[in-house]
């Protein structure tokens, strides 16, 4: 009988740490944002010829901030799926001296996690 016992504890542990990378996929996980995560509808609102104080207004200031280029504004968000998938978005506004916005660039790229040279 403790060897029938001991036989069964050896597959359970067998079968445990071979599943390690199954729990991931199992357990639930939150999608994750981070950065300045812009709604459709927020980026829609802009428009060319408006202040840097009217986007402001409605989008917030840009969390990525370059000093050498303060004309140029860079919205970044990462949004992470629970299904393995990566999205980054990247708004990038573009003012004048007069802080007029000249021109709107926005584009977002869809990343596979886990997939590096396999």
């Amino acid at each position: 009988m403790l060897r029938y016992t001991s036989w069964i504890a050896s597959i359970l542990i067998l079968i445990i740490s071979s599943s390690c990378s199954t729990i991931d996929q199992v357990l639930y996980r939150n999608n994750l944002n981070q950065g300045d995560c812009l709604t459709t509808a927020s980026i829609e609102k802009i428009r060319i010829g408006m202040t840097k104080q009217q986007i402001s207004y409605l989008l917030g200031r840009p969390m990525i901030h370059d000093s050498s280029q303060s004309n140029i504004w860079h919205y970044l968000c990462i949004r992470e799926s629970r299904y393995q998938t990566m999205n980054q978005q990247v708004l990038k506004l573009t003012f004048n001296k007069n802080d007029i916005l000249m021109y709107m660039e926005s584009k977002e790229f869809r990343l596979i996690k886990g997939d590096s040279g396999k």
